[in-house]
């Protein structure tokens, strides 16, 4: 039998001995050729066997180890366990072995009775009844109690704090004119008189009582906030100047009002200037602090605001001013009490010659005592604040702050205000700014001598958000005594800083500034010897210390600062520092 391939014939035995082979047959016949051998697959199966058996070996003993362990842990934590709950059962027996042979334990139980209603008790409760300052703050609130009401009146001492707050709900109408009945017969001992949070029916019904009912001559603080943008305080029971003697002090004159303090919001004023005028001036002869807030800067709050009129006759009898704070807008002006330059031109002949009664004929308020002055506009660009700058003659002004709420757009430019002119250059009009008018390489410098700043005293400054790059010049100028300045920014993400971080504020104070040159764009100044500089640095939380060590051990300081959004580079160097 022959069997045909695609090249030669092979015999029939071969192909037999081939199928044999691939069948896994051994057939001796085969040649046993080198070229043709192949070692055995089973060598290689059985040197893993092996291994695999080692490996088993191995696992099963480090598992009996482990089970080995793990029951001496268990041993081990059984033990630990009843030695701690022996310690603890003999520290037990020592604490009351203790106290059994400490002498309070030998008496019974009766007598330790005694001694803790007589001696421990009373004592605390006595205390509280004859302290006279636990019982001096009175809160006039819906879930306060009659009875409460009486206790405080008796326990404390002449002076009584009234706080009346919460009375949101108009149908706790009897409750409010109860409480009200009973504190009202200790009038004249109020020191302070605090009212937030109370609906317009409780409101009017307190004004009127307080009006034709209370006695307030020993009343110094007056404290209102509103509860919403059109509620608003006229405090006419303070602003009344002739009063009938009233039921709870028959045939008892009215002494004059001791007010130091004023802080309302939404603030009026009633009545013509006149009788305005003699009102403060029996009322308010010894106010000393002046704070009035606007609720918001909406068009419902804007009828609330007080006519620059009134409230120069207000404040022309306040002589005792010391501190104006503006919050918002509370002032509304009809005209601009300076008139342009030529008002400016009054203004610094009466400041030169005039003095105080030739600065309030020109349609200004005369404030010689007054130390401190605030404004926080509340808003970007206020309607009035250039006005009510330019309306304040405060020579004795020592501290001037001035914060808007925000730093991403730069504030109403007041610098200009801040100055009064001699004689201003024919060419030059009212509206050209000081800064643009100070940067200009044009003017004589014999005429920027004749500006003079409007409130030369000051020795603090604070202005956030109210300067930028073009006015910081012009800012320095109008403060030429300042002793401290802090010049930032004040928005409502300003405890944040980039990422989300926080920022500190580093003051640096340097004693000795004799010789210190600082330079802020444009300008290029030395300082003259004063007692101290302050110097505020905004940074995020990692380099405040680090930057503080710097510029304390340095003798001279170099850094940036960031005003209004502007970068400005301020180089100081002194060798005293």
């Amino acid at each position: 039998m022959r069997v045909h391939s695609c090249h030669r014939n092979v015999p029939s035995g071969s192909l037999n001995a081939f199928k044999n082979v691939l069948n896994g047959v051994f057939v001796e016949q085969l040649p046993c050729s080198p070229h043709f051998f192949y070692p055995p697959i089973y060598h290689y199966n059985t040197s893993a066997a092996q291994t695999l058996a080692g490996l088993r070996v191995e696992v099963q003993r480090l598992r009996d180890e482990e089970d080995h362990l793990q029951r001496r842990i268990h041993r081990d934590q059984s033990s630990l366990e009843q030695i701690q709950t022996l310690m603890y059962a003999r520290i037990n027996k020592a604490n009351e072995m203790q106290n059994f042979l400490a002498a309070i334990s030998r008496l019974p139980n009766e007598m330790l009775l005694a001694i803790f209603e007589e001696a421990v008790s009373r004592r605390w409760r006595d205390l509280a009844i004859h302290s006279p300052r636990l019982w001096r703050r009175v809160c006039i609130t819906p879930r306060i109690a009659p009875r409460m009401l009486e206790m405080y009146k008796t326990r404390a001492s002449r002076a009584l704090d009234i706080e009346i707050w919460g009375w949101r709900d108009r149908r706790d109408f009897q409750r409010f004119d109860a409480a009200l009945e009973m504190m009202l017969d200790s009038s004249s001992r109020w020191r302070s008189l605090s009212i937030a949070c109370v609906c317009d029916t409780h409101l009017s019904h307190l004004t009127l009582k307080l009006s034709h009912v209370g006695h307030f001559s020993g009343l110094k603080h007056f404290t209102f906030r509103a509860l919403r943008p059109g509620q608003t305080s006229s405090i006419a029971f303070l602003m009344e100047s002739a009063t009938p003697p009233q039921p709870h002090h028959p045939g008892q004159a009215l002494a004059p009002c001791a007010l130091k303090s004023l802080d309302a919001e939404n603030f009026t004023l009633t009545g013509d200037l006149s009788s305005i005028h003699a009102r403060a001036t029996q009322n308010f002869a010894r106010l000393s602090s002046l704070t009035l807030r606007r609720y918001s800067n909406d068009a419902r709050s804007f009828r609330i605001m007080i006519d620059f009129s009134a409230f120069r006759a207000m404040l022309t009898g306040i002589p005792n001013l010391t501190t104006l704070v503006l919050h918002g807008q509370p002032l509304r002006f009809r005209t601009d009490p300076v008139g342009g330059q030529q008002g400016q031109n009054e203004i610094h002949g009466s400041s030169l010659g005039g003095g105080i009664g030739a600065a309030a004929n020109a349609a200004m308020i005369a404030l010689p005592q007054l130390h401190t002055l605030v404004l926080h506009p509340g808003v970007l660009k206020p309607r009035y604040l250039q006005h009510t700058i330019s309306a304040i003659y405060a020579p004795a002004l020592r501290h001037f702050e001035l914060v808007f709420p925000d730093s991403k757009i730069s504030g109403q430019s007041v610098v200009e205000r801040l100055f009064v002119d001699a004689s201003p250059p024919k060419s030059s009009s009212s509206s050209t700014s000081y800064a643009s008018y100070a940067s200009s390489s044009l003017v004589p410098e014999e005429h920027m001598n004749r500006r003079h700043p409007r409130f030369p005293r000051v020795e603090t400054v604070v202005l956030h958000n109210a300067s930028s790059a073009g006015t910081a010049l012009a800012f320095i100028h109008a403060f030429p005594y300042t002793t401290q300045c802090k010049i930032g920014r004040w928005g409502r993400n300003r405890n944040r800083g980039r990422g989300g971080r926080g920022e500190n504020r580093i003051r640096v104070k340097v004693r000795n500034c004799s010789g210190i040159r600082i330079r802020i764009g444009d300008l290029d100044m030395r300082l003259q010897p004063a007692h101290a500089l302050h110097i505020g640095i905004d940074c995020a939380p990692s380099r405040s210390v680090n930057l503080a060590k710097k510029l304390s051990e340095s003798s001279s300081i170099g850094y940036a600062m960031n005003i209004s959004g502007a970068m400005s580079s301020l180089r100081s160097s002194s060798k005293g520092c």
